[in-house]
């Protein structure tokens, strides 16, 4: 497989599970799948973000280590949030 291809495939492999995570989302039986497929939106919604930005001549090596470095970056973000939000709002009162 060319490295072209693959983050093709990746890229199509990601639309196709938003695409199943809208469905599970649109669906009016399970209030369970909503929830799933509500945070697997999220996620691969995200994972897209950084698959998209990838050169389409990366190889697979290159490919796992950029998204590695998104991860890291999210986790960094989310993390500083959690920690940073009740500071500020002590700061507020």
């Amino acid at each position: 497989m060319t490295t072209a291809r693959f983050t093709q495939r990746a890229q199509l492999s990601l639309i196709i599970l938003l695409l199943i995570a809208l469905i599970g989302i649109g669906q009016g039986f399970s209030f369970t799948v909503y929830k799933i497929t509500i945070v697997a939106m999220v996620a691969i919604g995200l994972l897209q973000v950084a698959v998209g930005n990838i050169p389409p001549d990366a190889t697979p090596a290159r490919f796992a280590k950029f998204l590695g470095i998104f991860v890291a970056i999210i986790i960094a973000l989310f993390g500083l949030s959690i920690w940073l939000a009740p500071v500020l709002v002590d700061l507020g009162r």
